[in-house]
């Protein structure tokens, strides 16, 4: 039997390289930011972001689908993808988190929710609490007592380092809260909360 050239010669085919997709709103930097940092030593996976010009859920999840068929992701094939929305308290949003839900599962991508806002995960890096926001402002301000630096839409991810277990835990005890008051999965009424730990946790380094 005869033998590859490339085994011949000693050689192994190279293993396509993974990607890890992030679909956010085009004007938020701040998931852009965080996950830049996070996968920048990650040598399984590379990360692509999907910016979407639309605000509403659906038109995220959307823009993302379009995204992955243009760069041909293979959901199919190693690579991954998440579309993080912020509810920023807008109980008239929740209409759209569920349609989005529903078209996210139906291609292979998973939606998870912040709310208010992002930065949610930021402070579970500092405390536990189950202290509600009534606001975005709320949050950010909560944030600037442990990040007294910190601005909207800036990189955290320094200053975070070190701190993920103690985030993931303080996240999941949450969820747990949540699930104790009855509040629905994926519910505007889970404030506070945020499952950013749930992508964290399958590729936690």
């Amino acid at each position: 039997m005869v033998k590859s050239k490339e085994k011949q010669r000693g050689k192994v085919r190279k293993q396509r390289a993974k990607f890890v997709v992030i679909g956010v709103e085009g004007k938020n930097k701040t998931e852009r930011n965080y996950f830049h940092d996070f996968f920048k030593t990650n040598k399984e996976y590379k990360v692509k972001f999907s910016s979407s010009g639309d605000t509403d859920p659906e038109g995220i999840v959307t823009d993302t689908i379009k995204y992955i068929q243009k760069e041909e992701i293979n959901l199919n094939d190693g690579d991954v993808a998440f579309c993080f929305v912020d509810t920023d308290t807008d109980i008239t949003k929740q209409p759209q988190i569920d349609k989005a839900l529903k078209l996210a599962s139906d291609n292979g991508i998973e939606l998870l929710l912040s709310n208010p806002c992002f930065e949610v995960w930021y402070i579970q890096h500092f405390n536990y609490s189950t202290r509600s926001f009534a606001n975005n402002a709320a949050v950010i301000a909560e944030l600037q007592k442990h990040i007294p630096s910190y601005e909207k839409n800036t990189s955290a991810y320094s200053q975070l380092v070190g701190k993920t277990e103690d985030a993931i835990n303080n996240a999941e005890k949450l969820e747990k809260y949540h699930d104790g008051l009855g509040n629905k999965e994926k519910h505007i009424s889970r404030n506070p909360s945020s499952e950013v730990f749930k992508a964290i946790k399958a590729f936690k380094q």
